[in-house]
């Protein structure tokens, strides 16, 4: 919801109904305010009421099944010393959400919002940090669902799909990291990497039964398999500079695929080998091969579904959350 439209700004943050509801919540709560000394004095009671409320989950801490920063932008800004201005702002557009017009004393509130957004003009620098903050929020939640999804195709031993998610994921997080950036920007990378490294190995192993099986059909299906996703993505890893357990992953790959140069292959086995060595020995895929992937749309909050993967997670491999 684009909400304060001043000539100058508007916020790029679409409130969830996770959000809204909270924010009803908390409407509720100073109602007595409200009706005893009007909807001004009753805003900023609200959002008093609601900084602490984000500021109590930013204490709570991120563990490998939680994370607060996933609940609402103000507590990411907060984990990240955001300054104040830019976090104030953001609380105000809470309370100016258009999806408030469900009562009275709602709206009354949300008029008195907007209005005071019209005022609280930010100066060209905080105005560009606002519009960053927001931008890299927005780029955090979708690593964040891309990794899940990748998570979940993963344990589905859908590995075409899981590793286009994880890779996708990894690129995003590293946007967030920067040069020296705090990881409170960004997700987990050990679990990325974790993931992605155990993905081009279970798609590659895959490749190779299929390889093993003899038909054409399946040879070919194979080798499609390593040259669209398998290749592409060593060679990003090799580009933009992968972990030493992703180095360790591709000889391994590749040393697994050299083997087959030493069995008794069909004539045109050998030949398709021969052709197909080269690229995954030059890592030469084509970048363009790894195509965004569909967008992820939850079918629960975005906090939930993190916890939700992420216990099966502990469940199925409980190593990799120590």
């Amino acid at each position: 919801a684009r909400l304060g439209r001043s000539s100058q700004q508007s916020t790029p943050l679409d409130h969830s109904g996770h959000v809204l509801q909270a924010t009803m919540k908390t409407i509720m709560e100073v109602s007595n305010i409200q009706e005893q000394q009007g909807p001004e004095k009753a805003l900023i009671k609200a959002v008093n009421i609601e900084y602490h409320r984000l500021r109590s989950l930013v204490e709570k801490g991120i563990t490998r099944q939680y994370d607060p920063r996933l609940e609402h932008c103000v507590v990411y800004l907060l984990q990240n010393s955001a300054a104040r201005v830019i976090v104030e702002r953001t609380l105000v557009e809470q309370f100016a959400d258009r999806g408030l017009s469900g009562d009275s004393k709602s709206i009354e509130i949300m008029k008195v919002a907007q209005s005071k957004l019209k005022i609280m003009q930010l100066s060209e620098e905080n105005l560009k940090a606002y519009e960053k903050w927001h931008a890299d929020y927005a780029l955090f939640q979708k690593t964040v669902m891309f990794l899940l999804r990748g998570i979940e195709f993963f344990h589905q031993e859908r590995f075409p799909e899981a590793l286009t998610y994880l890779v996708h994921a990894w690129t995003y997080n590293r946007q967030l990291l920067g040069e020296g950036e705090s990881y409170m920007m960004a997700a987990d990378s050990s679990l990325i990497t974790h993931y992605r490294t155990q993905c081009l190995k279970s798609l590659s192993e895959q490749a190779c039964g299929l390889f093993e099986s003899g038909g054409a059909d399946n040879v070919d299906e194979g080798l499609q398999l390593m040259l669209e996703l398998v290749v592409p993505c060593m060679a990003l890893l090799q580009e933009l500079g992968g972990t030493d357990s992703d180095q360790a992953i591709a000889e391994e790959i590749r040393s697994n695929w050299c083997d087959y140069l030493g069995q008794d292959l069909p004539d045109w086995c050998q030949e398709k080998l021969q052709d197909f060595l080269p690229q995954l020995l030059d890592c030469c895929g084509d970048l363009q091969q790894l195509r965004t992937p569909p967008a992820v749309w939850p079918s629960q909050h975005l906090a939930e579904w993190f916890s939700t993967v992420m216990q099966a997670v502990v469940q199925a491999e409980p190593d990799t959350v120590d």
